[in-house]
């Protein structure tokens, strides 16, 4: 079996005078990162689960608050392929991850994290909002044959 826990960065700055790739996140996005990876810490099991975040800042930035809560002591992978918006560039970066992975959270944006969990998951959502997190379950050993699954947790972090 494999498991995907897709984590959308936090809410993050408009304000500031740099490149996308640059935006930091806003104290509201830290709370709201706090309280889905509190409630995310709760469920998971960290045995065996490898993270990996965007290059963005506001991923980047995300990824480390969830991973003080969450998983402390496994390392942060950043890809810059996951600085993409595109469910096609997702899709495929997720079948080419090595097999010996069974479980992967990662961290970047949205429209690509609403697509995929919408094309590869067993729930509608129409939106993924900033801090939210869905996870999914697939019945497969090999991550480049990995399809429909089953949504097993969406948290919101306005819904808790």
């Amino acid at each position: 079996m494999k498991r995907i826990i897709l984590f959308r960065h936090a809410k993050s700055r408009w304000d500031e005078p740099v490149n996308d790739q640059f935006r930091s996140i806003t104290e509201t996005g830290k709370t709201r990162t706090r309280l889905s990876a509190k409630k995310l810490s709760e469920i998971i099991d960290n045995q065996s689960l490898h993270v990996f975040s965007s290059i963005a800042t506001r991923a980047r930035e995300t990824a480390e608050i969830a991973k003080s809560i969450v998983f402390p002591t496994v390392e942060i992978n950043y890809e810059k392929e996951l600085y993409s918006f595109s469910h096609f560039t997702l899709k495929n970066w997720i079948k080419s991850l090595d097999n010996s992975i069974e479980s992967a959270i990662i961290f970047g944006h949205n429209p690509a994290f609403t697509d995929i969990a919408y094309d590869l998951g067993s729930e509608f959502i129409l939106n993924i909002p900033t801090a939210g997190v869905v996870w999914m379950e697939f019945e497969t050993n090999e991550w480049s044959k990995v399809q429909k699954g089953i949504t097993k947790h969406i948290i919101f972090p306005k819904e808790l």
